[in-house]
């Protein structure tokens, strides 16, 4: 498991690939160039997690996170 604190504004891309402001690089095997993306949503008032297509897939409370439909933090 990566464990990391990152600083959040309304979205942030994590991958292993730096592709513009706003990116976070997680620097392991596990993890896609383009991997997954966190953002803020006003109607739920939280921060939603999607998945990029990411080739290993990525995990919220032991449970898959899609890539169309976000889960919440």
């Amino acid at each position: 498991a990566l464990a990391g604190v990152h600083p959040l504004a309304d979205a942030a891309t994590f991958g292993r690939q730096a592709s513009g402001a706003g990116t976070r690089m997680l620097d392991h095997p596990t993890v896609s160039r383009k991997h997954m993306t966190i953002r803020w949503d006003a109607a739920a008032g939280r921060h939603g997690v999607v998945d990029l297509g990411s080739r290993n897939g990525t995990w919220l409370d032991g449970q898959p996170v899609a890539a169309s439909l976000p889960r919440f933090l």
